[in-house]
């Protein structure tokens, strides 16, 4: 029974979490103590469902598929009306550029080949996609943003 536990918890997470109530004046304050817990490579790793690396690669794909066809569109309009773009929109720009450009495409073809094959060689944890996914869905706000400031800017200077 011990060791079917101690297996499910090596499935669950690589860390030690643990709650440590202090002694005298500190007592009220709990401490927490992570700490890394040796998992070594016979350790069986869960294997992720699908949806997981599914999520990831939607999120990772709609991000390169707006920086490709969407900012263009924004990017010529701005030049058309004549607006400053500020850094923020700056920094999608050129992101823009980079994505279109053939070593853009290179890398994110690497990225979906190596996210495919990590999962596939379980050398991606659920708590890697989830940050992945985290992460993209922060990229894909800072990216309506920036592509809305010059906009903002814009009437912020007629008023």
């Amino acid at each position: 029974m011990d060791r079917q536990r101690e297996a499910e918890r090596n499935r669950e997470s690589p860390f030690d979490v643990q709650w440590e109530l202090g002694a005298g004046p500190e007592r009220a304050k709990p401490k927490l103590k992570i700490a890394l817990r040796s998992v070594s490579p016979e350790t069986p790793v869960e294997r992720l469902p699908a949806w997981y690396l599914a999520e990831w690669l939607g999120l990772f794909s709609l991000s390169w598929v707006a920086l490709v066809f969407v900012v263009p569109a924004f990017e010529q309009a701005y030049c058309e009306m004549g607006f400053v773009t500020p850094g923020p929109t700056d920094v999608i720009l050129g992101a823009s550029h980079l994505a279109r450009s053939l070593p853009g495409l290179l890398m994110s073809v690497l990225v979906i080949v190596g996210s495919v094959l990590a999962v596939r060689k379980r050398r991606l944890t659920r708590y890697a996609l989830s940050c992945l996914d985290l992460l993209a869905i922060l990229f894909l706000g800072f990216m309506v943003l920036a592509l809305f400031l010059p906009v903002l800017t814009n009437i912020k200077q007629k008023l």
